[in-house]
């Protein structure tokens, strides 16, 4: 019981934060710079990967639908038509809100290629890949692109909604096995400005 106990105080105090109390620290940042080109760009290399951040310590920047984070990189030579994976982790340790991120695609002008959002979907942790529950998808880079411009913005669609299969599992407690059990759930998913996203070359 002691260890049930543990478990639900550890679950709650790593709940995310309410969309709502988000928006509203959002509303309150100054934005960062006059225009694109001014953008913070990190060199990735995403055959290893990227991870970015969009959290109260990113840059700000408001494309016309209001204040957003943002996360910029500069991209390596000879990507024209490679594919990039997308995974998009939760806020927390349950499964309910994430960035959904919206792509602004540069040339070496910082002129726009094209610009785009990815339908993600649902998808459970892995025993040989992401071990965390997260929402994924993928893109092909378009010829030219030097710069990508990562942010988020306001849907026409609504978020969608995580399919939790059955499932069980086991813990040791001591040197005696508990068993947990779920019979499968949906699970209403919402979009926040903050998150944790990962971009890799796929092969």
């Amino acid at each position: 019981m002691k260890f049930i106990i543990v478990f639900f105080t550890l679950l709650l105090c790593s709940c995310a934060v309410p969309v709502a109390k988000q928006k509203e620290q959002l509303s309150s940042k100054n934005i960062c710079c006059n225009s694109i080109d001014e953008f913070d760009y990190r060199k990735v290399d995403l055959v290893d990967g990227v991870t970015l951040k969009f959290n109260e310590i990113a840059q700000v920047y408001d494309f016309g639908d209001g204040k957003t984070y943002l996360s910029a990189i500069e991209l390596p030579i000879n990507l024209d038509n490679r594919v990039v994976s997308v995974e998009s982790d939760f806020n927390g340790s349950l499964i309910g809100q994430y960035f959904d991120p919206i792509f602004l695609v540069l040339n070496d002008y910082y002129e726009g290629i094209e610009v785009f959002s990815l339908k993600l979907r649902f998808k459970k942790g892995e025993f040989l890949g992401n071990p965390n529950a997260h929402m994924t998808g993928m893109f092909k880079l378009a010829p030219g692109a030097k710069y990508i411009v990562v942010f988020t913005g306001k849907f026409d669609n609504q978020a969608p909604i995580a399919q939790l299969a059955p499932s069980s599992s086991m813990v040791m407690v001591g040197n005696s096995p508990m068993f947990f059990s779920s019979q499968g759930d949906a699970i209403e998913l919402e979009r926040s400005p903050t998150g944790t996203i990962k971009l890799r070359l796929m092969e």
